[in-house]
């Protein structure tokens, strides 16, 4: 089995390898290039919680969730012109949390419309 991957340098010290993208990845990429950059495909899902919410282990398991799955570590990188993924070893999602104890509905309603 030949080995494609080819060492990224990256800040931070954290380790990065090129593959070869996918046709799929490919048309998402040349979509961007053409139309520039969109949140298209990017979905942001507000959760409402009840109850008391542990931060700190919400962070732990969104932490461990991106260290198992590679696609949540990927991004699309032109090298030569070309994509190409670029997955990095490690990654964090920080986790954005409002408090919304006590606040009408309505208000509810227009901060998670402007955060989302």
């Amino acid at each position: 089995m030949n080995d494609t991957r080819a060492p990224m340098s990256s800040p931070d010290t954290v380790e990065s390898y090129q593959f070869p993208v996918s046709f799929a990845q490919q048309r998402l990429w040349f979509l961007d290039q053409l139309e520039g950059p969109s949140g298209v495909y990017n979905v942001k899902l507000p959760v409402r919680l009840r109850g008391a919410l542990d931060v700190v282990r919400l962070q732990q398991a969104v932490d461990a969730r991106v260290a198992r799955l590679e696609s949540l570590r990927t991004s699309l990188v032109e090298r030569d012109g070309e994509p190409v993924q670029r997955i990095v070893s490690a990654a964090r999602v920080d986790i954005q949390h409002l408090d919304m104890t006590g606040i009408d509905a309505l208000v509810i309603r227009d901060r998670v419309a402007a955060v989302s």
